[in-house]
């Protein structure tokens, strides 16, 4: 009686065997998956496809797919995050992530290169952007893609183009000059100076965020630049070079 149960369980376990290779072997399982990024931002969608070439043909009911593709886009610069790689059964595979996005462009011998808010340089070479703070100056030469550009001119650059970008007044600057960071070529001029939309103005920033001595803070001169935008509709109140840093409440003109 025990024997006979046996070779009913044994019989009843082959049989499952040959029905799951047997459904396995339909060409509906052996389809490549179809890959869907969502809330890409615009511009790297095909990127990222192209990214996932090689497991593009692999059947999608392949038990190590979804991790195959979460190591691949977690390698990708653009990715900082796999948030979920999602199987369906219609052979559907839903991807979310967390991207990085550019905060600011930098230009380095005649090259113009992104970098994320955390300091990540990102895939490829562009041309000049509008809305996007152009940094000029950096003295270190960008790290492959995908590394942090560990520059501490770039860190100041990009900590002011973040306190910056919300200001009702952000689309007037367009650039932050650091080539005298830290008083490097002149310690009598401003460290870091900003350039606006009108050719050839200029706002003497003066020490990165956090470096201030005897000079504005940032909240102080942030709100000399409020004011300026809301007297004059110019953030650089119509002149070609002002100074935020000496008097917390109004600009200078240098001589």
């Amino acid at each position: 009686m025990v024997l006979g149960g046996l070779v009913a369980v044994v019989g009843a376990g082959i049989g499952l065997l040959r029905l799951e290779r047997h459904v396995l072997a339909r060409d509906s399982f052996r389809q490549p998956p179809a890959l869907q990024l969502v809330d890409v931002p615009e511009g790297i969608q095909s990127e990222l496809l192209s990214a996932l070439d090689p497991v593009r043909d692999t059947p999608w009911i392949e038990a190590p797919l979804c991790r195959e593709i979460a190591d691949i886009l977690q390698a990708n610069p653009w990715v900082k995050e796999v948030g979920a790689v999602r199987k369906y059964g219609t052979g559907r595979i839903e991807i979310r992530c967390e991207y990085r996005r550019p905060i600011a462009m930098i230009q380095h011998n005649g090259l113009l290169y992104l970098v994320s808010q955390d300091h990540v340089r990102l895939p490829g070479t562009y041309a000049r952007a509008p809305g996007l703070i152009l940094v000029e100056g950096v003295g270190t030469s960008p790290p492959a893609p995908g590394k942090v550009w560990a520059a501490p001119d770039l860190k100041a650059a990009i900590a002011l183009a973040e306190r910056l970008r919300n200001e009702p007044f952000a689309d007037q600057i367009t650039g932050v000059l650091v080539d005298n960071y830290g008083g490097r070529v002149s310690p009598e001029e401003a460290h870091i100076r900003l350039a606006t939309d009108r050719a050839g103005t200029t706002i003497l920033w003066g020490s990165a965020p956090g470096e201030e001595l005897e000079e504005n803070s940032v909240a102080e001169k942030i709100a000399i630049l409020r004011e300026n935008f809301r007297r004059f509709g110019r953030v650089d109140a119509n002149r070609r070079t002002i100074d935020i840093t000496v008097h917390p409440d109004r600009f200078t003109t240098p001589a």
